[in-house]
């Protein structure tokens, strides 16, 4: 009886094996080293990833603020490829060849302040430290309220004693002081027969972001999380956007929260000035709202700078530069703009 034949193992089949086989083990391979760089073993990659806050760059959670700029960052990577360094403070960088000696100049506000779009060195505090040869500290912070704004002034403040204090706005910022909630829980200030009561100090941590199936169980996954930030990213990096209101008043929490402040920094021998930034449409409404809130400190000891109306004047005279101050944010050239007109204003003052 003749012998069965031999099957032979299909060396197509082989192949494609041990190819699958060396990419489970390269894979398995990058998440092991994944976990042993991070340190942690059983949390998930996408929870880490979404930003604390919709911006530019990396934020950190604090109980006083809400949130702060990441201290230590230093990258390119972020929205608008521009140079971002904070440093150990919390404060943003002003580039190459800080000014040293005199008693600083404290800058607090929004993403205006901090300068979203713009390196280092091109922000308005840091142009205008160029300009007056003095060291000036940029603690502006994407997303603030005013709120947020003063209550890092008086925390700051206390703590390096400057010779002025800057808190800029843009009209937005007054509204966002009726909010307990902006992407992430801030604190905020309600009225209670006409006194500033506190709420959310300290700040709640920050809640987990919520999470479909396939985010929850593949986000663990280094590779995954890789693969779908890129290919997937709006969807698999979902944000933690949403806004809380819990009252109507912020105009009049806006005008207590700087009355107070000018009255205090006065008490210590700093000097107040209150900007009135403008976003690039020159909204009327918020131009009035602005203007509202800036007479309100007439007769106390801040002095303040509205830009709408030189802004207002130049694009009505030259469009053409008016465009050029702008993206979202401003460019270098408008915070040059914003720069030049603040010194100005310190200088008439007297520098202090």
């Amino acid at each position: 009886m003749a012998d069965a034949p031999v099957r032979r193992r299909d060396p197509l089949l082989l192949k494609i094996a041990l190819v699958a086989f060396g990419m489970l083990a390269a894979l398995a391979t990058v998440e092991v080293v994944a976990r042993i760089q991070s340190g942690d073993w059983s949390g998930s990659f996408l929870e880490r990833s979404v930003p604390l806050v919709p911006t530019g760059y990396p934020m950190s959670y604090d109980p006083l603020l809400g949130w702060i700029p990441r201290p230590g960052y230093s990258s390119d990577q972020n929205d608008w490829h521009r140079q971002v360094t904070i440093t150990a403070d919390g404060l943003r960088a002003n580039g190459s060849g800080s000014a040293r000696g005199q008693r600083p100049i404290l800058a607090v506000g929004d993403s205006f302040t901090f300068g979203d779009e713009v390196a280092d060195g091109e922000s308005w505090p840091a142009q205008l430290e160029r300009i007056l040869g003095r060291p000036v500290l940029n603690a502006g912070v994407s997303g603030y309220g005013l709120d947020q704004a003063v209550l890092r002034a008086r925390k700051l403040a206390a703590a390096i004693g400057p010779a002025w204090v800057i808190v800029s706005f843009i009209p937005e910022d007054i509204v966002r002081c009726e909010l307990s909630t902006f992407g992430a829980t801030k604190p905020y200030f309600s009225l209670d027969r006409g006194e500033l009561r506190p709420g959310n100090q300290p700040v709640p941590p920050p809640q987990p972001v919520g999470q479909d199936a396939l985010r929850r169980i593949l986000g663990h996954s280094f590779v995954v999380h890789t693969v779908m930030s890129r290919l997937a990213r709006s969807y698999w990096l979902g944000r933690r956007v949403h806004t809380v209101g819990v009252h109507r008043d912020g105009e009049q929490v806006a005008i207590l929260l700087l009355q107070t402040l000018a009255r205090d920094l006065a008490g210590h021998g700093v000097r107040l000035l209150v900007v009135a930034q403008a976003q690039r449409e020159l909204d009327p409404g918020q131009a009035e709202l602005a203007a509202r809130v800036l007479a309100s400190l007439h007769g106390t000891p801040a002095i303040t700078l509205d830009l709408h109306g030189s802004l207002h004047g130049l694009r009505q005279q030259d469009p053409e530069r008016f465009k050029r101050l702008y993206r979202r944010h401003m460019t270098p050239d408008g915070n040059a703009f914003v720069a030049d007109r603040i010194a100005e204003t310190i200088r008439q003052a007297g520098n202090g």
